[in-house]
């Protein structure tokens, strides 16, 4: 359900190329780990099966180099 500007959903079970990074997210840290999983996407025989996803895991009371973020690319063989 939703709740302000929080919506949860179901989605079905997929594969995913993914990538973790630690600290304050930016745009160019952004492009590198889309870089990262393009380069391990063609190498792997993988291709993209969906649109990226930005996931982050901290509250705002988190320091900005203790944050965790992750990129995921849904794939399929």
């Amino acid at each position: 359900g939703q709740q302000g500007r929080v919506q949860v959903l179901d989605i079905e079970k997929r594969s995913v190329l993914s990538i973790g990074m630690r600290g304050n997210r930016s745009s160019e840290d952004i492009e590198r780990a889309k870089a990262a999983i393009e380069s391990k996407l063609a190498g792997e025989g993988w291709s993209a099966a969906g649109p990226w996803r930005l996931l982050g895991y901290n509250s705002p009371m988190v320091r900005g180099e203790r944050r965790f973020w992750e990129l995921q690319l849904p794939v399929s063989r």
